[in-house]
């Protein structure tokens, strides 16, 4: 950071590849947290046969319009281009409000009436929550969710038929024996792999698209919850995570409560100290692709308010609760076990050289090396420093020294 509070970049390469990782897929989003990709393969066929990412966290602002309006202010208009479902194809399933009642209604008061749906529509009231209020962007979401699951079923039919059809005549060029040409044979074999391969991508589309889960944590504007509160939602939420669930948090601006919730959850989840954790949070919030040409001296804090990123430097300096809890013996079933339950966190992944993000959850062999060289440099720049300190000052003493000495001179003369 530079005296002026500008952001000094020491690898721009490095740089933009964090802010291309942690900007969100709309134009007011931001990840704070990334899991890796998990792929099995079909080691018969060589391909995929499913992938998902796990463990994330998206922040980010009320979720409504474009996910990337034009930059002359019209609204692209295009297949699968509205924020909900871009959040959807992300494997985005859990949404948390964390937006107060009143606000939330005023919020959809001002957005325009297209692009909300009718609360009392009876083909939608069935899709709203009895235990929550009755949100319009609550329908709006499952209304998106129907509408891709219903697409990405299509396509999987759609796929099928075309390997069905690519495998049948497949069999008729082989029928036709050695009169067929070589290049139509190899034009029918790729035809099916292509097939295939569009079949094993529609089916993995569909099982990544995440079950829909609205929660609501009315918190008011620019306010905290107490610490009791905080606590009992941020375990509700890593619980969420444990089971696979991928989060967005958003709020109005999505920078106060979202921050508040974020540089916590990324205290807790990685053990960050209250420094390290708010600089973690602001560096992802300024990555969202709304603020790419604000410079860094015009950025919002985020958290916003001064009593938010106070409670982020109380609550996670009174944190004392361990990652997992003691060890307990079982002998359930007949079968001796040794279970350590985990209360909080997530398992860091392996750091990416190529992707800017993360931390070695363990100190690798080559890494403490690096550490020890450094150390060494550190360690010789240090004895040097002191060297010549000392013959600095035992050069002064020595000057001093013959300075009384030529004073003493002068004086017996």
């Amino acid at each position: 950071m530079k005296p002026d509070g500008s952001l000094a970049v020491d690898d721009i390469t490095k740089y933009k590849q964090f802010r291309l990782n942690h900007g969100g897929p709309t134009a007011s989003s931001y990840w704070i947290v990334r899991g890796i990709i998990t792929c099995c393969q079909d080691h018969n066929q060589h391909t995929n046969v499913d992938a998902w990412l796990l463990d994330r966290i998206l922040l980010g602002t009320y979720p409504s319009g474009q996910a990337f309006p034009d930059k002359r202010g019209q609204q692209r208009v295009a297949a699968r281009s509205d924020a909900i479902t871009c959040m959807l194809l992300e494997q985005l399933g859990t949404f948390v409000c964390l937006l107060e009642e009143a606000e939330v209604r005023a919020v959809e008061a001002s957005l325009p009436s297209d692009e909300l749906p009718r609360l009392d529509d009876p083909s939608i009231m069935w899709k709203v929550s009895p235990t929550l209020p009755p949100f319009a962007f609550t329908a709006m979401l499952h209304l998106r969710h129907a509408k891709l699951r219903t697409e990405l079923e299509h396509a999987v039919v759609a796929a099928e038929k075309y390997v069905v059809m690519a495998t049948k005549t497949l069999e008729q060029v082989q029928q036709r024996g050695p009169e067929v040409e070589d290049f139509v044979m190899d034009l029918s074999v790729k035809k099916k792999a292509l097939a295939e391969n569009n079949l094993t991508q529609a089916m993995a589309n569909l099982k990544q698209l995440q079950p829909l889960h609205i929660l609501h944590i009315p918190i008011a504007r620019n306010h905290t919850p107490t610490e009791h509160d905080l606590r009992r939602h941020l375990q509700h939420l890593e619980g969420r995570l444990r089971d696979g669930q991928n989060l967005y948090l958003f709020s109005r601006d999505g920078r106060g409560r979202t921050g508040l919730f974020g540089a916590l959850l990324l205290g807790r989840l990685y053990g960050l100290s209250p420094i390290q954790a708010l600089e973690r949070q602001q560096r992802c919030h300024d990555c969202q692709r709304a603020v790419a040409g604000v410079p860094s001296t015009r950025l919002v804090s985020s958290p916003e308010a001064q009593t938010q990123i106070h409670m982020v430097h109380q609550f996670l300096r009174s944190m004392s609760d361990t990652i997992y809890a003691n060890v307990v013996t079982t002998a359930d079933e007949g079968a001796y076990r040794v279970v350590r339950a985990q209360r909080r966190g997530l398992g860091v992944q392996s750091y990416a050289a190529t992707m800017g993000y993360m931390v070695d959850a363990f100190p690798t062999v080559d890494a403490m090396a690096t550490e020890h060289a450094a150390d060494v440099r550190a360690n010789r720049a240090a004895k040097k420093e002191i060297r010549a300190m000392q013959l600095r000052v035992l050069n002064e003493m020595v000057q001093w020294l013959d300075d009384d000495s030529i004073a003493n001179d002068l004086k017996t003369s």
